[in-house]
């Protein structure tokens, strides 16, 4: 028979009849990654990407890009960062370096009114990344976006 009151601690005794419990847990808001230019370091809008599940949720943001790996990638720079052509990585090196075919990704900044994206000079990948910012999909080699 179950028991009218709870106990203090789990028991081993069992009830004749369980109650099913139900837990809900919220999921997790949206990171908005802004893809910064490539050869730079830091991010020049927004904050850093400090985790590697923030790094494969920025990943899972682009349409063309994937997460590949996490490592102490010494020559590019720190925390995640898109390589050549939508190779995502996240490195725990602190040497923060510039690299050609690198460009960091950060989180976006709070916003509180409509903006437009213009992407200047986005490095070698540009002709072929169709970004997606938001669920809005952005065609290849496009100049600019308006974000509701």
């Amino acid at each position: 028979t179950p028991t009218e009151t709870p106990t203090e601690a789990p028991t081993d005794a069992s009830t004749e009849n369980p109650t099913a419990t139900t837990t809900t847990t919220p999921a997790p808001a949206a990171l908005e990654a802004v893809l910064q230019a490539y050869g730079s370091t830091g991010c020049a809008e927004g904050a850093p990407v400090t985790s590697v599940a923030e790094c494969q949720a920025a990943a899972d943001e682009f349409a063309s890009f994937s997460y590949v790996s996490s490592g102490n990638y010494i020559g590019y720079p720190s925390g995640c960062f898109v390589y050549g052509y939508g190779n995502i990585y996240f490195s725990t090196s602190f040497s923060d370096s510039s690299a050609s075919y690198a460009a960091p990704i950060c989180k976006a900044a709070a916003r509180t009114k409509p903006f437009t994206i213009t992407l200047v000079n986005t490095g070698p990948a540009d002709q072929y990344v169709t970004a997606r910012i938001r669920g809005i999909a952005a065609t290849p080699r496009a100049a600019s976006w308006d974000i509701p």
